[in-house]
């Protein structure tokens, strides 16, 4: 009995024993739990922390771009207004030139004029019994004298209008107000400044064909920019293409080596249908195909 109790507690240290190293190894399997899921939570914080600095460089990065990107836009839009009002400043200075000069020239006209006018008027006025007669005609003379000025500073003032408005300063709007404003043309004044494409109608090409070619020529110039899909080109931008495809494609003899140029157009020089169709264009407007005897036209109004 002795011996059986030895055994049985020898078991039973064999059995505490084992639930110690049981124990044991479960602490060492939860602490090796806890550090790895401790590293676990470590580089997960530090990978957020890494996204999160991308993102900030990245978000620096986009912003010093728009800004740079916008002090592009407002220097350019800076430099385009110094150079408009550099323009308009020589513009300006030109028209003063030219208004003083042609004043100097009137002044010294009618400064040369006013001696003999007035000795003429003390000889009459001395022994000729009809000076009140001829003082009267004198003065009439000089008042007509004085409309005629006034009527050449009307025209010239009618001409610098229209030299601004063919470069562009003062735009369609204008053109429309002054053709409203001023009266109607004389049959031996030109109505505008054109150029021309045509295209020949007859022999082995139809009209259909005419005005199909016509049509692509005439999309062909107003297609919108390169860098703009939205705006329509610029009026230089038009006027470069137009020539561009009348020194390539036009069929008159006589403007296509010019670019299409006909210059000053006068009533009568086009076709009825061309000539209604041009006289119903703004400056820098490009028309639809129109049919004559000769072929399909297509016009672009320079001034």
């Amino acid at each position: 009995r002795e011996r059986d109790r030895e055994r049985e507690r020898e078991r039973d240290r064999e059995r505490e024993r084992e639930r110690d190293r049981e124990r044991d190894r479960r602490d060492k399997d939860r602490d090796r739990d806890r550090d790895r899921d401790r590293d676990r939570d470590r580089d997960r914080g530090r990978e957020h922390d890494r996204e999160k600095d991308r993102d900030r460089r990245d978000r620096g990065r986009s912003r010093d771009r728009s800004r740079d990107r916008s002090r592009d836009q407002s220097r350019e839009r800076s430099l385009e207004r110094e150079r408009r009002d550099r323009d308009r400043g020589r513009e300006r200075s030109e028209g003063r030139d030219r208004s003083k000069s042609d004043r100097d020239r009137r002044d010294d006209r009618s400064s040369a004029d006013r001696p003999l006018a007035e000795r003429s008027r003390h000889d009459n006025d001395a022994g000729d019994p009809h000076s009140d007669e001829l003082n009267r005609l004198y003065d009439e003379l000089h008042a007509a004298l004085r409309q005629l000025e006034a009527l050449k500073d009307e025209v010239r003032v009618l001409e610098e209008e229209e030299e601004q408005a063919a470069h562009g300063v003062n735009g369609g709007a204008s053109i429309a107000g002054a053709s409203k404003s001023t009266p109607a043309l004389a049959p031996s004044t030109p109505f505008g400044c054109f150029s021309m494409i045509l295209v020949a109608a007859g022999g082995a090409r139809r009209v259909e064909d005419a005005r199909a070619r016509a049509k692509k020529i005439r999309d062909r110039i107003l297609a919108p920019s390169d860098f703009n899909v939205k705006m329509p080109p610029k009026p230089k931008e038009v006027r470069k293409r137009f020539a561009e495809c009348a020194k390539l494609q036009s069929d008159c003899e006589t403007s296509a080596s010019k670019g299409g140029d006909l210059g000053q157009v006068m009533p009568g020089r086009l076709p009825e249908q061309v000539e209604e169709a041009a006289r119903a264009l703004q400056v820098g407007a490009v028309s639809d195909e129109v049919e004559s005897e000769q072929g399909v036209h297509v016009l672009l109004r320079t001034a």
